[in-house]
């Protein structure tokens, strides 16, 4: 029988943490000066994720329920190999055929069943923990925000210059900034350093 494999690892990326989020947004300029411009940086969220200090922490939860997923998905593909292999050899037309049938039908039944309620499962959690890790990260921006005297803090990504056609357009999608000079805005450098020391979020 065809079994779909759970992921093997998991990769930090803002598409795996809900992907269509676009904007973090620092306090309001509240009290600025009307027609003042506001104080605008840029961060690449995907560095950023990964370089967070708690986010394997975060994870933790996550990463376990997989792997107590897959052991028991295993063990009950084996059970479902086990009662296929009883049932290859059993007499045609026999009670032990018959048997050995009907044993097959429920392995093969609790299998599905169970993965359908695993992955269910997987996909709720998995939710949970990226929105969970990215309004934590995201309240740790807006800490950084708060400190340097940024009002608007936008998502965008780099491009490496020997990226194919494939990579530009995926990074396309996930961006929100045409074009930035980077060197004057980009403050992803400033951010990985601000959260290495950042308490966590507010309780």
């Amino acid at each position: 029988m065809a079994i779909r494999r759970l992921p093997q690892h998991l990769g930090l990326s803002a598409a795996f943490l809900l992907g269509a989020i676009s904007v973090i947004a620092g306090p309001a300029a509240v009290g600025a000066p009307q027609g003042a411009a506001p104080k605008i940086a840029v961060i690449d969220m995907d560095l950023v994720l990964k370089a967070y200090p708690h986010a394997e922490a975060r994870l933790a939860g996550l990463t376990g329920m997989i792997e107590k997923t897959k052991d028991e998905m295993k063990a009950l593909e084996a059970s479902y190999a086990e009662a296929k292999a009883r049932s290859d050899v059993a007499e045609k037309g026999t009670e032990e055929a018959a048997r050995s049938s009907l044993d097959l039908e429920i392995a093969r039944q609790r299998f599905e069943a169970i993965k359908e309620i695993r992955d269910a499962a997987l996909s709720r959690k998995r939710l949970e923990t990226s929105v969970g890790l990215w309004d934590e990260i995201s309240e740790g921006i807006g800490a950084f925000a708060k400190a340097k005297g940024i009002e608007v803090v936008l998502r965008w990504r780099n491009t490496p210059a020997s990226a194919g056609p494939s990579q530009k357009f995926e990074t396309m999608q996930a961006k929100d900034v045409v074009w930035v000079d980077a060197a004057k805005v980009d403050v992803t450098a400033q951010v990985i350093e601000f959260l290495k020391s950042w308490p966590g979020p507010s309780k």
